[in-house]
């Protein structure tokens, strides 16, 4: 089952999370797999790539190496 996120400056993401890990596809591209990393509370995902996905709730943080700061995310019932 995926879960979908829309993002503050909007990214849009798709996420399937797996055994260890989850497939992320960021605005319809191809995914990549992070590995779940501990984390003080909810879960995060990263890859060697420095994409990184930390959830709690219904809410998520987006961050990739080549940005600055991370974006807020919500779950969203169905992608527009």
């Amino acid at each position: 089952v995926s879960t979908y996120y829309e993002c503050d400056r909007g990214t849009r993401l798709k996420v399937d999370y797996v055994s260890g890990g989850a497939l992320v596809s960021v605005n319809g591209g191809r995914p990549q797999m992070l590995r779940e990393t501990p984390a003080a509370s909810g879960s995060a995902y990263e890859n060697r790539s420095g994409w990184r996905l930390h959830n709690k709730g219904s809410g998520a943080v987006w961050n990739t190496a080549l940005r600055t700061a991370p974006e807020n995310c919500s779950q969203v019932a169905v992608p527009r």
